[in-house]
């Protein structure tokens, strides 16, 4: 009748401060190897938690030994605390009139500069082979960029983009998600622009043909159209706003990461709209459209960037002649920069 009920007490391996609840870390040692459950006389005044840590007397740790008995239950298990990142070490307010040494302590990758003093550079560019369409471009195909070249159906989307390949002469992948490999095979025998450096497959999953591109050493890679590639993490249909912005940002940012050139073809919708959301423009450096001209019998081909060019002007107009063979530059010059 005179025992005291025993109550619950959790017990510091490190340290042996006892303390009324369980926590996966110690208050008193910041230990982090968690509190074991003790039974301990009952207190008549809870046992107060230490502020901070302090030094634990020898003494003292000798007394609270005998309490520490084998754990009734499993402890729960352990949370690593969150690692924490310092970008900036603790230091008094730096001098406004010195900026540099207010940045010296900051541990970035790069520091600000004046951008008078970044050095000029030009960016390399890829001649198509196409007049036309290296002017359009602003001189040539930017190595990096992502391209979406957009028109109606039967403009001759597929067979500019033929003769581009064929003229850059680089390493590519061609994905087509609308025509069989036998159908784009015979087209660029037509125009005499079957290369064995083009590489084709009929695929519309995005992440499969990035992995063709990574796996093949592609320089640059043709997605035909943006309206049937899919993303496999994504819901909707292919041609689905979300799906079409989806694939066109993972694109992008594989493009960006391996300094590889994108080219991707998109349709126009009847009001003349690149088909697809407002976003797409806004992902890409460059939007191309390729209209339909009435000289030359109807077989006039009207190449514009007037909606976005990141390396030249948005303005410049280029026309071709389409025949048998192909698209073949319309004016004297090979390009015609007026609206």
């Amino acid at each position: 009748m005179n025992d005291v009920a025993p109550v619950r007490r959790f017990c510091c391996k490190k340290c042996h401060r006892v303390h009324p609840k369980w926590e996966a870390r110690c208050p008193s040692c910041n230990n982090h190897e968690g509190l074991v459950m003790v039974d301990a006389p009952a207190l008549e005044a809870p046992v107060p938690r230490l502020p901070v840590p302090v030094a634990v007397p020898v003494a003292e740790t000798a007394s609270i030994a005998p309490l520490i008995l084998r754990p009734l239950e499993e402890p729960p298990p352990l949370i690593a605390p969150p690692r924490l990142s310092i970008v900036r070490a603790p230091s008094p307010d730096p001098d406004l009139e010195a900026p540099a040494e207010e940045l010296r302590d900051a541990m970035t990758s790069s520091e600000p500069i004046p951008i008078s003093d970044v050095p000029e550079e030009d960016l390399p560019r890829d001649s198509t082979g196409l007049a036309p369409l290296d002017a359009v471009l602003g001189g040539g195909l930017v190595v990096g960029s992502a391209v979406v070249l957009g028109s109606e159906p039967g403009a001759g989307k597929s067979t500019l983009t033929m003769q581009t390949l064929y003229g850059l002469g680089l390493r590519a992948l061609y994905a087509s998600g609308e025509e069989s490999v036998p159908q784009c095979a015979a087209r660029a025998r037509r125009i005499g622009a079957a290369s064995k450096k083009t590489l084709i497959v009929a695929e519309t999953d995005v992440d499969v043909i990035i992995e063709h591109a990574r796996r093949t050493r592609a320089q640059i890679v043709v997605v035909d159209s943006i309206q049937t590639a899919v993303c496999s993490k994504l819901g909707g249909g292919p041609g689905s706003p979300g799906q079409v912005r989806g694939a066109t940002s993972r694109l992008v940012q594989f493009a960006k990461s391996t300094n590889t050139t994108l080219w991707i073809i998109g349709h126009v919708t009847n009001d003349g709209a690149l088909s697809g959301p407002k976003t797409l423009k806004h992902l890409v450096d460059v939007v191309l459209e390729l209209e339909v001209g009435a000289r030359f019998d109807g077989n006039e081909r009207i190449l514009r960037c007037g909606a976005k060019n990141r390396f030249g002007a948005a303005n410049v107009v280029g026309h071709f002649e389409m025949g048998p063979g192909g698209l073949a530059a319309a004016d004297g010059d090979g390009w015609d920069e007026q609206l």
